[in-house]
């Protein structure tokens, strides 16, 4: 398995092949969270929607309340 940060999509990116399978997978985390709630503040969103709560880290939620504090 290959892990890159991809700078276009601001994010971890995997790769990896099984047999003639190529598989792509793109992994948020602390960083790409942050690049995308910094966002919602520079052009004023509505919002922000979630996947899945449950399988992400404490200190993602630590982000959303100090970066969206004054929105």
């Amino acid at each position: 398995m290959h892990f890159y940060w991809d700078e276009q999509a601001q994010q971890k990116v995997a790769e990896y092949s099984e047999g003639e399978d190529f598989y792509k997978l793109w992994l948020e985390d602390s960083g790409s969270i942050a690049r995308r709630l910094e966002l919602v503040n520079r052009y004023r969103l509505a919002g922000v929607a979630g996947w899945r709560r449950g399988y992400e880290k404490p200190e993602i939620w630590e982000l959303f309340e100090s970066i969206l504090a004054d929105y």
